[in-house]
């Protein structure tokens, strides 16, 4: 393989790396080093400062908003100034913790002799790691190895955790709403206050007995814009415990706790709750409260009665909503059932809202979207490792001239030389995998927690270890595991074909070679 081929797909692999290290090494620029280092260090503490002020310290928006004002520009640029530290800086403590563990397991190579495993620990015990000193004067090869696991390893567990989160939110689909009867809501925009016209508790302890029945009881109140009268949005408060009757963990994989307010992710104005995301201030007839807004695809507009309760005090049950969780009925007969059951209580149940057949359709053509970019994705991500191996490949045959000359001279069967460099390649990206995969996965945990690093959302210690604990515990782990084995073998693969490539050459043809090249 020619130097120039090979200093391309260096420039390739390594693009960000290669343009930064170019642009801090212009000799025409009168800053020293270590004022470089400097204002990096200023720039990256003052970014970071503002990324963690506007977690905690967002503006709020109100009721009738229809989108968020740009505000958060500021934020959103110290944020990528805080990715690209992150970035920085995790090649080099990747880069070091796979160099020390390749040279450790060389270690348990044979020491001499002209087979493949002698060849392979020679090349993988020369491995160095990148200092601070020489970050941008060094290719970070295992660094970079490592980080294109993580990125492979964190989009599958993020594609699983996003999977895992639509079953939650289609599991808490209602059959029907039961309510006091003749409690026929109103066309005009009620009052904002509390919805005092309670269901009478026997009704809910009638539902409650049959067990083919989940059973969640609500509130209602309703809340303004500030300063204004128009428009009113009513909101159906829950015990977020009580959802855990309907599937295990109710919303809480959503965010839904104490100031946390979901609402309907679709179009229709009926639905939709009349909000921007994030954090808003409303009117409650008794001052102001906040709330932090998140979208969800789903047809209820629920808030904690937690939070409620410390706005208006006592929030009457005026309803129940109901799901049939048997096994006897079919889908189409659900609603009868609980119709009945409600009436036979003394009550009325009404169809629970329901997003429409169009609202579905979009719903699961982004799903299958983001099935299709899994599937693009992991074929580019095998096809980067593969290509970087065989960058890491020339390079350690180019580095080693001379001791496979030598060995070569010494008896060692082509074979043997080509079969060192997969062996090398195998051990580098397995290693490579073995630190990317434990990170992805937390990075993935991480960035799809649902108010953890969102700026404005309300933070609970509990909440948030519960959150990060069910999207560890609803990664799929097989698909993973598969994909990551498959780019290890692609990339394998690549390097075996070259290692045969370069065995064909001759002790002669390796040492003229690497004097030419200056390798010693």
């Amino acid at each position: 393989m020619s130097a120039r081929l090979v200093r391309v797909l260096e420039i390739g692999m390594f693009p960000v790396l290669w343009i930064a290290r170019k642009g801090l090494s212009i000799p025409s620029l009168p800053i020293s080093a270590l004022w470089w280092k400097r204002i990096g260090l200023a720039i990256m503490s003052a970014a970071f400062g503002v990324t963690v002020w506007a977690r905690f310290h967002w503006t709020p928006g109100t009721l009738g908003e229809r989108q968020w004002a740009p505000v958060g520009n500021l934020a959103f640029i110290s944020g990528l100034v805080c990715m690209w530290m992150v970035y920085v800086f995790g090649l080099i403590v990747l880069d070091q913790v796979v160099v020390a563990a390749v040279r450790r397991l060389a270690r348990l190579l044979p020491v001499g002799g002209s087979g493949s495993l002698a060849i392979a620990r020679h090349t993988l015990e020369s491995r160095r790691a990148v200092g601070r000193r020489d970050f941008w004067h060094s290719k970070i090869e295992l660094g970079a190895l490592s980080l294109v696991a993580i990125v492979l390893c964190g989009s599958v567990a993020g594609f699983t955790i996003d999977r895992a989160t639509a079953h939650q939110v289609d599991s808490l689909a209602f059959d029907a709403v039961v309510e006091p009867a003749g409690s026929a809501q109103s066309t005009q925009d009620p009052v904002v206050g509390v919805d005092r016209v309670a269901l009478n508790p026997a009704v809910i302890a009638a539902l409650e007995a049959d067990p083919s029945l989940a059973v969640v009881p609500f509130g209602r109140v309703t809340v303004g814009p500030v300063d204004s009268t128009v428009p009113t949005a009513p909101i159906t408060i829950v015990s977020p415990g009580d959802l855990d009757r309907v599937t295990p963990g109710g919303a809480r994989p959503l965010g839904l706790q104490d100031g946390f307010l979901l609402s309907p992710d679709i179009d229709e104005g009926t639905l939709r709750f009349p909000a921007p995301e994030r954090v808003i201030d409303v009117s409650t007839g008794l001052g102001t409260a906040t709330l932090f807004h998140r979208p969800w695809f789903n047809a209820s507009t629920l808030a904690t009665r937690g939070w409620a309760e410390s706005v208006w005090g006592d929030v009457p049950v005026v309803g129940a909503m109901v799901k049939y969780v048997g096994d006897d009925v079919p889908a189409s007969d659900r609603f009868q059932y609980v119709a009945d059951a409600a009436a036979r209580a003394g009550a009325v149940a009404q169809p629970a809202p329901a997003l429409s057949a169009k609202d579905v359709a979009y719903f699961r053509s982004v799903h299958d979207f983001s099935r299709g970019a899994l599937g693009v994705l992991s074929v580019v991500v095998g096809i980067l490792a593969s290509g970087m191996m065989i960058v890491l490949a020339v390079r350690t045959v180019r580095t080693n001239r001379r001791v496979r000359a030598t060995v070569a001279a010494l008896g060692a069967t082509p074979r043997a030389l080509a079969l060192a460099v997969p062996i090398d390649a195998a051990i580098s990206l397995g290693f490579a995998f073995v630190v990317g995969l434990p990170v992805g996965v937390i990075v993935a945990a991480v960035i799809k927690h649902p108010t953890l690093l969102v700026d404005g959302a309300p933070l609970d210690l509990g909440n948030t270890a519960w959150g990060l604990w069910w999207n560890l515990t609803h990664i799929g782990w097989g698909q993973m595991v598969a994909i990551a084995a498959a780019t290890w073998v692609l990339a394998v693969a690549a390097t075996t074909v070259y290692g045969f490539m370069v065995a064909r050459r001759t002790p002669v043809d390796e040492l003229r070679e690497a004097i030419k090249e200056g390798v010693s």
